[in-house]
């Protein structure tokens, strides 16, 4: 677990604690190897940290915005936001090389994932009409955009199997839909505090209301299927 402080420190539970370098403004993402992390720190870049030797490199300059910051699911690429101009970069970890170059993108991004075959990256814009888009990772070209919520999205996750994609608003309405156009789409209410699939795919955890926490039995992600 990695939180960051108004003082400038970055705290890792169960880890390390380190209190520099850090900025006051520090975003962090673990790394798929679970022994090191990305930060992007302001006015800094995007550093590679490591959790068990203590040692660091810069993987890109500023400027940098904080957020979104993603890694792809095996660590050999990161995506961020360059803020001048204003573009989503995928950048190869070991060197820094940008790989694609993703532009137009939102100016509010309030959720996002990277799938887990890595050939997709999920955006939902903060601001109306609240799309979420979806973006080739090899090339940046936009695949896909869809208007599921009438109020800003809070959690985003692809199914493990990547077919798919589960958002949740702070409108509580839940949708599980394809990332294909034609594809199978489900909506439940549901408040936005939790959204997680479980490592097979099979059940979703997502909390039905405030307070509560619901899981759904999903074998077959066809089953309730809702016309587009």
């Amino acid at each position: 677990l990695g939180v960051g402080f108004d003082d400038s420190s970055l705290e890792l539970w169960p880890l390390v604690t380190n209190r520099a370098p850090f900025s006051a403004r520090t975003t962090v993402a673990f790394h798929p190897d679970g022994e090191s992390v990305f930060t992007v720190r302001d006015q800094q870049g995007l550093f590679l940290t490591s959790l068990v030797g203590g040692g660091e490199r810069r993987i890109l300059l500023p400027p940098l915005n904080q957020d979104p910051l993603l890694s792809d699911p095996v660590g050999e690429r990161v995506f961020v936001v360059r803020s001048d101009p204003w573009r989503g970069v995928i950048a190869r970890v070991r060197d820094g090389v940008t790989l694609a170059t993703i532009p137009n993108l939102p100016r509010r991004v309030t959720a996002s994932d990277w799938s887990a075959d890595g050939r997709r990256i999920a955006l939902a814009n903060g601001e109306p009409p609240y799309t979420i888009t979806l973006y080739d990772t090899e090339t940046g070209e936009e695949q896909a955009r869809f208007v599921e919520h009438l109020m800003p999205v809070r959690k985003l996750h692809f199914h493990p199997a990547s077919d798919s994609f589960v958002a949740v608003s702070g409108g509580h309405d839940l949708i599980w839909r394809s990332v294909e156009a034609g594809g199978f789409r489900v909506g439940i209410p549901a408040s936005a505090r939790a959204l997680e699939f479980s490592r097979d795919g099979t059940r979703l955890g997502y909390s039905p209301g405030d307070g509560e926490l619901g899981l759904l039995e999903a074998p077959h992600r066809s089953a309730g299927r809702i016309p587009t």
